[in-house]
Order: C-alpha cells, then sequence, then structure tokens
C-alpha cells in the first residue's frame, strides 16, 4: 500500500492463499532464480503475469494454468519513450512511486553492502551527482574492504 499497491504477493503459501483469483496483473520484478508458476493461481480470469526481472534459470509454466481462465504471461526489457511515459502516467494516476534513498557519492560502499543483504528498509539508492567533487573520497566499509 505504501507504494501503491493494492496487495503484494510472495512466496508465503497462507498469503498467497488470500489473493488466489484475485490480481488481474502481477509485475515479476525478481532477478534471482525462483519459481514463477506458482504466482499464477493469484490471476483473475484474464489476467496478466508480466516478467520484467532476468533470473539466471528459466522457468516453466503448465499450459493449464494459462487457458482454463485465459491467462496471459507478457514480458519486456524495456519500454521506448511512449511505453514509459504510459508506464509514468499510470503510476501518477494510481500513487504509485518509487521507493528510493538518496545518497552522497561518498556512501556508495555502504549502500552496496545494504544491497547485498537485501535489507528490506530500503530497495534501491539513488546517487545525487550534484555532490560530486574532485576531492570526494568515498567512505570505506568493512563489509567491503576490511583493511
Amino acid at each position: 500500500e505504501e507504494l501503491g499497491a493494492k496487495s503484494v504477493c510472495s512466496a508465503d503459501a497462507e498469503q498467497m492463499a488470500t489473493v488466489k483469483g484475485k490480481c488481474d496483473f502481477i509485475i515479476d520484478t525478481a532477478s534471482g532464480d525462483h519459481e514463477a508458476s506458482h504466482y499464477l493461481s493469484a490471476l483473475a480470469v484474464d489476467g496478466t503475469f508480466c516478467v520484467v526481472g532476468l533470473p539466471q534459470a528459466p522457468f516453466s509454466i503448465h499450459p493449464f494454468s494459462l487457458i482454463m481462465s485465459r491467462k496471459s504471461v507478457a514480458g519486456s526489457i524495456i519500454g521506448g519513450i511512449k511505453e514509459t511515459q504510459e508506464m509514468l502516467d499510470y503510476c501518477a494516476a494510481k500513487g504509485i512511486v518509487p521507493d528510493v534513498q538518496t545518497i552522497s557519492p561518498k556512501d556508495a560502499n555502504h549502500a552496496m553492502v545494504s544491497l547485498a543483504k537485501s535489507d528490506p528498509a530500503v530497495r534501491r539508492f539513488v546517487i545525487d551527482m550534484s555532490q560530486l567533487t574532485p576531492d570526494l573520497v568515498v567512505e570505506p566499509d568493512a563489509a567491503i574492504d576490511p583493511t
């Protein structure tokens, strides 16, 4: 809800049972290997499962899970200017906003450590390049460079 979604699906079987057949659209942004087919049960009739993440391993979907409820699978790596504008307009209309933390370039190592730990408090960092100066020193982080 904080990001504008009406629900969030996960691998948790109990949570997935509460959204069975209720989602019109699921966007799969996971870039790590995962089984995507179990999310199809959350789709409503004529629902779409859209893949935009790029896991290393392929996943399979049984055709029966698509045919019985006219479900669709779509994918996109990036849209052109028109598609990007449509996505931005849709997000603005639905109140969907990015969850970002703006950081100074000097904090890049700390951000990398947070991302590597899959810290749920931060999903994405934006580096404020206006703070980049010739004398800026990136702060070390012991998790990256223990020296």
